[in-house]
């Protein structure tokens, strides 16, 4: 829906029809488009398009958990879920207090298995960040943990690398968290616009309440 936005009207125009046919996203031929704007320029994989289409580095907040099992279309105490209508009169603890947006960092397809145990896994997927089919959770991040946490992802598929880890390498419960490429932290988008650079240091309880939009929470920013 905001393609338009970034001057992306054509492709806009070209793949609604599309998903209003309920077409499978593999097989669109405009899925592999590069969308630059979407990407951060920090990021050691860079460009990454796979046959299921381009990977973005910028994803929406589900809130605080994680967002249930795959495909569950489970409803979360963030403001973006599957079939969500949220919109500002819900945000209860304030746009200024809710964040929309934080930035990821990607792994390549197709990687072969490496670390203590094959911990590090390998697959043909790694689904982060995979915007034209979010099929499997993909799409949205957790405040569950402070960003560039330890903890690894967990995805239906996820090949974990040093820089991106996964906790486990095929998962049910989908949970991704906010990283990046930048020093001490991550950047994230506030509903009311603004943006904050926050540290990897946060407390962790301080960092949950500003996925939740209805927890009664005030967030302090330097």
């Amino acid at each position: 829906m905001i393609l338009p936005f970034f001057d992306q009207a054509p492709l806009y125009n070209a793949i609604t029809p599309r998903i209003q046919a309920n077409q499978f996203p593999g097989a669109w031929p405009e899925a592999t488009t590069i969308i630059k704007t979407v990407l951060c320029p920090s990021d050691a994989v860079g460009i990454k398009t796979t046959q299921q289409g381009f990977h973005g580095n910028y994803l929406v907040c589900h809130g605080s958990s994680h967002n249930g099992n795959n495909n569950t279309y489970a409803k979360t105490d963030g403001m973006f879920y599957p079939l969500s209508s949220v919109d500002f009169g819900k945000v209860k603890d304030g746009t200024s207090n809710t964040a929309m947006f934080s930035e990821i960092k990607l792994s390549l397809d197709s990687i072969g298995a490496d670390g203590p145990g094959n911990v590090e896994c390998g697959g043909s997927h790694d689904l982060r960040g995979r915007y034209h089919n979010g099929y499997h959770g993909n799409i949205t991040f957790t405040t569950m943990r402070p960003p560039n946490t330890d903890v690894g992802d967990a995805l239906q598929y996820c090949n974990g690398n040093p820089d991106a880890p996964c906790r486990v390498c095929r998962s049910g419960q989908q949970e991704l968290h906010a990283r990046s490429y930048h020093t001490g932290g991550v950047h994230i988008g506030m509903a009311d616009g603004a943006v904050h650079f926050v540290s990897e240091n946060i407390d962790q309880g301080v960092f949950q309440a500003l996925g939740s939009i209805n927890g009664r929470e005030t967030v302090s920013f330097p």
